[in-house]
């Protein structure tokens, strides 16, 4: 008899801030949730305030268990995210998904996920990237990078806001997705699989093929950069809260 505890996977959602990666995490754990799934949403971002947390909130509920991740330090960040997994996986979850900062490269999501005792208690789901149909395709170089390293590992790219976008603007933003891969050397064998539909006509089908989407464990050049160099943020809040939050 096989007494092995069955792992708990793990679903990574890259994507640029504003791609629609918390619209598609809402989209995609209430899809879990109907197919019985005990899941975790782990928030993994740098700064003081995850505005996507807040957004998050309607999501809380005895099937579904949110924790964030926040530090300015790259070394501080990567222990507590490892710290936050190993309090999730003592809480017999179905499913985790990840939702880093839109400027985060998925190998460290890799690395951690291979260090003791994570090994033991979850594996690696899909990777599902959030590209935005109507892309500005004019990006810094470090920009280019970040969404190579996205693509390259990818099980599947999912595209956000396709009603909006023009036959034009879609064919361009897949002719740069396809450009950037290529110059930073992606190895992979095969091309990720790539929705293009109206999020609110995604079916079931769609829903399963991204769950079981996989991954690519590729390989690409590597750029350094310093970040906080590399990018600045702006943001505004004007958010209501409960009369019972205040």
């Amino acid at each position: 008899m096989n007494t092995e505890k069955k792992k708990t996977k793990v679903d990574l959602v890259t994507g640029f801030l504003g791609a629609g990666k918390t619209t598609f995490i809402k989209k995609y754990a209430r899809y879990l949730w109907d197919k019985g799934c005990k899941i975790g949403v782990l928030e993994n971002d740098f700064g003081a305030v995850n505005v996507d947390m807040l957004l998050l909130q309607e999501l809380l509920d005895e099937n579904c268990d949110l924790e964030m991740v926040s530090a300015a330090d790259k070394n501080c960040h990567r222990r507590r995210f490892k710290t936050k997994l190993i309090a999730m996986g003592m809480r017999g979850l179905d499913r985790v998904i990840v939702e880093p900062s839109g400027i985060y490269e998925a190998d460290e999501f890799f690395d951690v996920l291979r260090e003791e005792p994570l090994d033991n208690w979850y594996e690696i789901g899909s990777v599902i990237t959030i590209a935005d149909a109507c892309l500005d395709t004019n990006l810094s170089e470090a920009s280019d990078y970040l969404l190579a390293s996205q693509l390259s590992e990818a099980g599947i790219v999912l595209m956000s806001r396709c009603q909006e976008a023009t036959k034009q603007e879609l064919e361009d933003t897949l002719k740069h997705l396809e450009a950037v891969q290529k110059k930073f050397h992606c190895h992979r064998m095969t091309k990720p699989e790539i929705i293009m539909k109206d999020w609110s006509e995604l079916t079931d089908d769609d829903m399963e093929r991204i769950a079981n989407s996989g991954y690519e464990p590729d390989s690409h050049e590597k750029l350094w950069f310093d970040q906080d160099k590399a990018y600045t943020s702006l943001y505004f809040m004007n958010m209501k809260l409960p009369d019972n939050a205040m």
